[in-house]
């Protein structure tokens, strides 16, 4: 069976769900915060003109350890028959050692320059991470 073949490091409470011991647990360098950025409405086409931009700056915001998450929300799951997903913002995963440092990391996003994101709407939470895939 799949789960009996798994390292020894997992364990499972339930077939769908797999934790680590905490030896094997992510530990961030700085603190996590959760941002969630809203777009403007109508804001999906300046979003996929900017798109090819930010995905680069993020992969720099990945690489270097800034970025752990982040990825569109939407009003629903994009269907197959959809060519552009109902975007209504983004959320992010940054480490950063204050909620300023993290508001600043936004600002100079692309997609808070060309007016994708509304700024003026970012919600910042500090979290921390119990369970990671």
């Amino acid at each position: 069976m799949f789960l009996r073949r798994l390292p020894s490091i997992f364990t499972h409470s339930t077939p769908s769900v797999r934790t680590r011991t905490m030896s094997t647990v992510y530990q961030a360098t700085k603190p996590e915060w959760l941002v969630i950025c809203p777009d403007f409405e109508g804001a999906v086409d300046k979003r996929m003109a900017v798109r090819p931009q930010h995905i680069e700056a993020a992969k720099g915001l990945m690489a270097d350890g800034t970025m752990s998450l982040g990825g569109g929300f939407f009003d629903h799951h994009p269907t197959p028959s959809e060519s552009v997903p109902s975007f209504r913002g983004s959320a992010l995963v940054y480490e950063a050692e204050t909620k300023e440092e993290v508001l600043e990391i936004v600002k100079k996003d692309i997609y808070a320059r060309e007016g994708v994101w509304d700024v003026s709407k970012i919600q910042i939470f500090p979290v921390k991470f119990a369970l990671r895939k």
